[in-house]
């Protein structure tokens, strides 16, 4: 009865790691603007509060990466970096397109 009392949280904890996509470990968070100097915008990003999607540190990174892939974009500026809830604007900045359409 010990061992689940012990195993219990680690699953759950595990079960909420967010994954990046394919292909997303290629989007860029920056936070100066000039880095984002002739891109074009393909939207807005933000990480979430739902249990399970982004829990903490860098699975916010993860998740917001994710989406700007989803999107299009390979470069997020970085609007509001808080802890609780990053979000920025997704830009495409190389020629091409990262995410598959």
């Amino acid at each position: 009865m010990k061992r689940l009392f012990i195993l219990a949280p680690l699953i759950i904890l595990a079960a909420c790691v967010t994954h990046l996509a394919p292909g997303a470990e290629k989007v860029r968070l920056v936070r100066d603007a000039s880095a984002v100097t002739g891109c074009k915008v393909v939207g807005s990003v933000t990480s979430s509060y739902e249990f399970g999607e982004a829990t903490m540190g860098k699975d916010y990174n993860k998740f917001i990466k994710n989406q700007a892939f989803g999107l299009g974009a390979d470069t997020v500026l970085l609007t509001n970096s808080m802890l609780t809830m990053p979000s920025g604007v997704a830009y495409r900045c190389a020629s091409g397109s990262l995410a598959a359409n």
